[in-house]
């Protein structure tokens, strides 16, 4: 379990290479500087390659999964009906309630994205880091997978849904 590993070593998080990219990111916005030519180029191409590679990811593990074995898990259900429905409804509801999107005509159509990453399916990484972790990585495929193939309903369904409220 995560409580067994003992203390937590704070100069280990903060020197996350997630962490480091993202303080450099926060730096270049609120500066205004911008990366070498080259560099930039390089950043801006591996960028690109985030999607396809995740799409293969994706392939490569629905491939392997028994879908009958997907779908007779309960508690893969669960997480799935919290996650597809539950959450894009609550994210509807905080949305309306705060107000944000009255701020400015377009507001709604702003905030649609932050709806659409509440609305997406698992990622693919949760399945790593279970195994990573020693966590029951064959629960959490089987939820990515679920996931996305529910997705494909779900997702019409809420984004209808928050178009009916704010558009």
């Amino acid at each position: 379990m995560l409580g067994d590993r003992g203390p937590v070593n704070l100069r280990k998080i903060l020197l996350n290479p997630n962490i480091l990219a993202m303080v450099a990111g926060l730096f270049l916005f609120f500066t205004g500087l911008r990366l070498p030519k080259i560099l930039g180029t390089a950043v801006e191409r591996t960028g690109d390659c985030i999607a396809p590679i995740s799409m293969f990811v994706i392939g490569i593990l629905i491939a392997s999964k028994d879908l009958k074995e997907v779908f007779t898990r309960g508690r893969s259900w669960l997480v799935c009906f919290f996650r597809l429905l539950v959450l894009p409804l609550l994210t509807i509801g905080l949305l309306y309630v705060s107000g944000l999107w009255r701020l400015y005509p377009d507001a709604a159509s702003v905030l649609f994205v932050s709806f659409l990453a509440a609305a997406a399916p698992t990622a693919v990484n949760v399945t790593q880091i279970s195994n990573i972790y020693g966590q029951d990585s064959v629960l959490a495929g089987s939820i990515n997978v679920m996931s996305i193939i529910l997705c494909i309903i779900t997702m019409p369904l809420m984004t209808a849904v928050y178009q009916w409220v704010f558009l």
